[in-house]
């Protein structure tokens, strides 16, 4: 599928890693970057380990520089177990991470592309969190909003 505004294109070996990612037995998280020819969606870090913890989810999110040398934006997928009305759940939230200090285009391209990988990617949670550092990353807010959606 290619994005029809950037030229973007999710190629299938990212759908293939998204689906894989999605079964239960599919892993903690998943990262997904734009290649360095800004052409296509590709998978970065796929932690197949379900116990895998948050702080290292944002550490792969958060921690990466384009080909210049400046911080980079990212997607990532993380699954979250939470407790609501008794029962444990787990969501998928949907993150775009574009830290302030990244280049503008790849900030534009990253978010222009966004809608074209949701539209994409079946199964997505209805959480969506767009985050610019790491203060609009706190994992008890993301649980309460998670929550606050299952009413």
């Amino acid at each position: 599928y290619k994005q029809k505004m950037t030229g973007i294109e999710i190629p299938d070996e990212t759908i293939t890693a998204f689906n894989a990612f999605k079964k239960r037995n599919g892993g903690r998280y998943l990262t997904l970057r734009i290649n360095e020819d800004m052409t296509d969606v590709v998978s970065a870090v796929h932690k197949e380990e379900n116990d895998a913890c948050w702080e290292e989810f944002l550490d792969v999110l958060t921690n990466n520089d384009d080909p210049k040398g400046n911080p980079d934006a990212r997607y990532g997928f993380y699954k979250v177990d939470f407790e609501f009305n008794g029962m444990v759940r787990d969501e998928i939230v949907f993150f775009i991470y574009c830290p302030e200090n990244a280049s503008i285009r790849s900030r534009m391209v990253y978010a222009a592309t966004a809608n074209s990988l949701k539209n994409t990617l079946q199964g997505l949670g209805k959480l969506e969190v767009q985050a610019n550092g790491l203060d609009d990353l706190d994992f008890d807010g993301i649980v309460s909003d998670l929550i606050a959606g299952s009413r």
